[in-house]
């Protein structure tokens, strides 16, 4: 939805780079600097495209997650998305940059 914040693209089939931990980890940023996000998965039964995500991930073995704004019209020549959405991603950007290490400390994973 447009002007509710940030997506998190989930797959599992490996489409998008997005993983529990790293969601998890984007999640608890953005909850602690109150930015909104909203996660979008694509039903296991339809297609989907891709990112380059999974690739540059496990080439580099650096954790990642697939985020990106909503809008209409992905491939049209005109997008429309909501400006909130904008500032959201930013805010959500620079959180993510000052608290990452520290937070990412303090995550166990099993």
């Amino acid at each position: 939805m447009m002007h509710c914040g940030p997506v998190i693209k989930i797959n599992l089939e490996t489409r998008y780079s997005t993983n529990s931990e790293s969601e998890s980890i984007l999640e608890y940023i953005a909850k602690k600097h109150k930015i909104p996000v909203q996660k979008f998965c694509v039903r296991n039964d339809m297609a989907c495209g891709t990112t380059v995500g999974p690739i540059l991930s496990a080439d580099s073995g650096i954790r990642s997650v697939d985020i990106g704004n909503p809008q209409l019209s992905m491939h049209s020549i005109r997008e429309t998305c909501g400006v909130d959405d904008v500032s959201y991603c930013i805010d959500l950007c620079k959180a993510f940059l000052e608290d990452f290490a520290l937070v990412d400390a303090q995550f166990k994973v099993n």
